[in-house]
């Protein structure tokens, strides 16, 4: 969806041949064009925080978590992190 509104539009598509269940809590970038969000699949060592772009539209794995993330600024950088810091340290995005 813009900026001013208007229809919501379908960037990723769940694939059940990774058994993928659910896309949440997407958080973008001040880019605008890349995010990160929590993917929720029937396997655990798939199950975690993802980043993902809109111009293409794919995404990737950056760790696996069994909850949302929060994104961070650092000085010049930004991280992603779990809500639940005891599952894993912070990663640089």
């Amino acid at each position: 969806m813009g900026e001013n509104g208007g229809k919501p539009q379908l960037v990723l598509n769940l694939d059940s041949a990774k058994y993928e269940r659910s896309f949440l809590w997407p958080q973008f970038l001040p880019d605008g064009q890349h995010f990160v969000f929590f993917v929720r699949t029937d396997l655990a060592d798939t199950t975690g925080v993802y980043a993902g772009t809109l111009d293409p539209p794919e995404y990737h794995r950056l760790f696996n978590s069994e909850t949302e993330c929060r994104l961070l600024r650092r000085g010049g950088r930004r991280f992603v992190e779990p809500r639940l810091p005891a599952v894993h340290s912070a990663s640089a995005i």
